[in-house]
C-alpha cells in the first residue's frame, strides 16, 4: 500500500545557485526497505528531510497516505522517525533513560507505561539495562547511534529514515541496525535508508534510488518486491 508519495518535488537552500533537488517523483510504500544510494551531495538528506516534513518544497508536493502531508502537519511527524547521519545532533537529555523516554513523555503521561517502553527498546537493540543510568556524553560513538535510534523507535514510527547509519560503526553496531531493519520491515512498516553502495549489501532491499545531483538517475526495483 502506498504510504509517501513525491510529486514534482523542487528544493533550493536560500542563497543556493542550483536546486539540491529537482523534479523528484517517487513513491513509497509499507512493508519495503528502499536504499537511496549517491555521492555525497547528491541530494540524499535533503530528500530525508522532504519525507519528514522538515522543510517543505518550493515545488511540488508531499502526499502522505492520500493527503498533503503539509495539510497534516505538525501531528503528521509522531508517524515519522529521522535518524540524522551524526547522532550528536540527536542527544540533548543528560542520561539515556531521559533520551529515550523524551518523546514518550510528549506522547504519554503515565510515566510506568513509559519506563516498561523504554525497557522494552533496549532489549529489542540488545542494550544492556545499565546503558539507561549512563550519560549521554559519555557513549562511544556506536553506543550514541544506537541510542538515538532508540528514541526513534519507542514511539513506533510508521516510517523509518536513516541517513548514513552504518557510517563509522563497528561489525557489532551494522548487524543490530540491519536486524532492526529488517524486523520493521517485518512488521509491515517502511525504511528508507539513504547510503553508500558499498555500506549497505542487504539483500532484503526492495529498491533502490540512486541520484546524482539532485536527480533521479536511476531505479531498481528486485524481482518479487
Amino acid at each position: 500500500m502506498e504510504v509517501i508519495k513525491l510529486v514534482n518535488i523542487w528544493y533550493k537552500y536560500p542563497g543556493a545557485n542550483d536546486y539540491a533537488l529537482k523534479n523528484i517523483n517517487l513513491v513509497f510504500e509499507d512493508s519495503k526497505i528502499y536504499f537511496i544510494n549517491g555521492p555525497n551531495g547528491a541530494g540524499k538528506t535533503t530528500l530525508l528531510l522532504i519525507i519528514a516534513g522538515l522543510i517543505e518544497p518550493v515545488r511540488g508536493e508531499v502526499i502522505f497516505r492520500g493527503k498533503p502531508l503539509k495539510q497534516q502537519l505538525p501531528i503528521a511527524r509522531r508517524y515519522f522517525g529521522l535518524l540524522f547521519q551524526n547522532p550528536e545532533h540527536m542527544l540533548f537529555n543528560p542520561t539515556v533513560y531521559d533520551e529515550i523516554a523524551y518523546v514518550l513523555r510528549q506522547l504519554n503521561s503515565d510515566e510506568e507505561e513509559i519506563r516498561e517502553r523504554v525497557h522494552e527498546t533496549i532489549k529489542c537493540l540488545g542494550l544492556e539495562k545499565t546503558i539507561l543510568n549512563k550519560y549521554t556524553y559519555m557513549l562511544s560513538y556506536g553506543e550514541k547511534k544506537l541510542v538515538a535510534l532508540a528514541a526513534i523507535l519507542s514511539y513506533e514510527p510508521d516510517i523509518l529514515l536513516l541517513d548514513e547509519p552504518f557510517t563509522n560503526l563497528s561489525l557489532k553496531y551494522l548487524d543490530k541496525i540491519k536486524k532492526i531493519i529488517s524486523n520493521y520491515k517485518s512488521n509491515g512498516k517502511t525504511v528508507i535508508v539513504a547510503g553508500h553502495e558499498q555500506e549497505f549489501q542487504h539483500e532484503e532491499i526492495d529498491e533502490i534510488i540512486l541520484l546524482e545531483n539532485g536527480e533521479v538517475i536511476d531505479h531498481i526495483v528486485y524481482s518479487g518486491s
